[in-house]
């Protein structure tokens, strides 16, 4: 099995091109920090995604630089030759869906609307979601535990 997920944030507004049968192909990047335990050094990777047709539109559209996104796809191997003629392998995820989960700014993760492969690149409104982030002037102390 092959599956990716990821949770990161957009390090630029996603790039949008066409084929030649005019199927739409978004590519972006996204920083995902990940620590070492032992030394508590914090490391960001930067992880190429690429996501194609209908869905490829709407991230171009609706995402952005700084924009928080769980990715899910698959991770793929390209390989091709340079200039100096030695042989590389570059990996990148090939995304299914994109779920916006916050604007760029935010720390909040309000699902505003989301595109995936069982929805064909539709887009559902956030009325089907429940923030869990806001309160509603509840503190700690009204918690039961």
């Amino acid at each position: 099995m092959n599956q990716v997920i990821l949770i990161g944030r957009l390090t630029s507004d996603p790039e949008l091109k066409f084929i030649n049968t005019g199927v739409a192909i978004a590519k972006f990047n996204i920083a995902i920090d990940r620590t070492y335990k032992k030394e508590g050094v914090s490391v960001t990777d930067f992880i190429p995604i690429e996501i194609w047709g209908k869905k490829a539109e709407y991230c171009a559209t609706y995402i952005g630089k700084g924009y928080l996104v769980v990715v899910n796809g698959s991770l793929h191997m390209d390989r091709y030759i340079d200039s100096s003629g030695q042989s590389r392998v570059f990996a990148k995820v090939r995304a299914n869906s994109v779920n916006k989960l916050s604007v760029p700014g935010s720390n909040s993760v309000n699902d505003t609307n989301f595109v995936d492969e069982a929805n064909h690149g539709s887009t559902t409104p956030s009325s089907n979601f429940t923030d869990v982030t806001s309160t509603s002037g509840e503190t700690d102390e009204d918690l039961p535990f």
